[in-house]
């Protein structure tokens, strides 16, 4: 009687549970994946499956910009961009470093589209002045591919009055024909950080030198400036947060 009892539960509680995913829209895609993981492991929904299931169906997901202090503070984004052809994601990350004699260092990293081909072109634009461009040619490194300038004090200007950053790839295909693909990211909370790193960048300036890297167990990822001190790659395997609704 106890085990039938027992069962009877459970199986409401399924009822129970399927009922309620398919009242929020979700698809029973993770209603079936929830029966194949037992209560002792863990499963971190990825950026697909997110997307898939229709918990999170946007496009681009991105954090917010944020302050990462060290030996050479730098402020990043951190964005997943949906492929046009399927529901799989590239993770890609902007920083912009301390100025350096009038000039801000400015780096874009993304994972590489292994379904792309041919020599890729990256451009970010500011919406504030679509004139005020910079980019190129990435260089591969591993499963990412790198751009690394600097772009002068009116661009930067243009930036911080920007309510987002365009940015465009181009990648050539035969018979003269090019895929471009386009998407924006969000610079809203930029202007206040590009501040706080103003100060960190003095901070450092002033204070003694300090070793790189500081952890020891952290391998310096590139020997490409400004990833001399820049801190590891983007982690392609986490999800990045939402940005909060305005």
């Amino acid at each position: 009687m106890v085990a039938e009892a027992r069962r009877r539960r459970i199986a409401g509680a399924d009822r129970d549970r399927a009922a309620f995913i398919a009242a929020m829209g979700i698809s029973r895609e993770l209603d079936a994946l929830i029966s194949t993981v037992k209560f002792e492991n863990l499963h971190v929904l990825t950026r697909p499956e997110l997307y898939r299931f229709g918990i999170d169906t946007r496009p681009l997901a991105e954090t917010m910009w944020r302050l990462e202090k060290g030996a050479r503070p730098f402020i990043s984004k951190i964005a997943a961009v949906k492929k046009e052809n399927d529901a799989s994601f590239r993770t890609m990350e902007w920083r912009l470093y301390c100025e350096n004699k009038k000039r801000v260092p400015l780096m874009f990293a993304g994972e590489i589209d292994a379904s792309a081909a041919g020599k890729k072109t990256i451009l970010i634009a500011a919406s504030a002045d679509m004139s005020k461009q910079a980019g190129g040619p990435p260089v591969r490194f591993g499963k990412y591919e790198v751009w690394n300038g600097a772009v002068d004090p009116d661009m930067v200007k243009a930036v911080l009055a920007s309510h987002s950053l365009q940015v465009r790839e181009t990648t050539p295909e035969p018979e003269g024909r090019a895929d471009v693909t386009s998407f924006n990211i969000d610079t809203t909370g930029l202007a206040s950080v590009w501040t706080q790193l103003g100060t960190s960048c003095t901070s450092v300036a002033t204070g003694p030198a300090k070793p790189w890297p500081a952890n020891s167990l952290q391998p310096t990822p590139w020997t490409d400036s400004p990833w001399t001190a820049g801190g590891a790659l983007p982690n392609v395997s986490a999800t990045p947060a939402a940005a909060p609704a305005p």
